[in-house]
């Protein structure tokens, strides 16, 4: 008799990570996955419409940690570590977006909080006046 000690399948991490972040995007065919295994290391690399950006990254980033901790635990489980990439645009650094995987799109320098909407209170001064 014969035993091996590692049976478990190989997990599918692109699969895995589809299944997680499909349902949060608008445009689902725009995600982009990318898998590359170093070693023990699993690095993958998601980008997607840059509109959907809010929907996965989710209040203070808490679905986005929320997935990578997922990973991390499927990781874990194989004797492996996972690490997930996110970039802003369609493309995976073949040149083919219009961002570079800046994650800016039309929005300027604001980055992902999109400026200062604020507006003065009318029953508060404003500064220096």
């Amino acid at each position: 008799m014969t035993t091996s000690t590692n049976l478990r399948p190989s997990i599918d991490y692109e699969g895995l990570v589809q299944y997680l972040i499909e349902p949060l995007l608008e445009v689902p065919d725009a995600l982009r996955i990318d898998c590359e295994h170093t070693g023990n290391n699993v690095w993958l690399r998601v980008a997607f419409d840059p509109a959907d950006r809010g929907r996965v990254f989710g209040r203070s980033g808490k679905t986005i940690q929320s997935i990578r901790t997922l990973l991390d635990l499927a990781a874990h489980n194989e004797g492996r570590a996972a690490f997930l990439d996110v970039y802003g645009g369609y493309s995976l650094g073949d040149g083919s977006g219009d961002e570079g995987g800046r994650g800016r799109s039309d929005r300027g320098d604001r980055g992902d909080r999109g400026g200062d909407r604020r507006r003065p209170r009318p029953d508060r001064p404003t500064r220096g006046h």
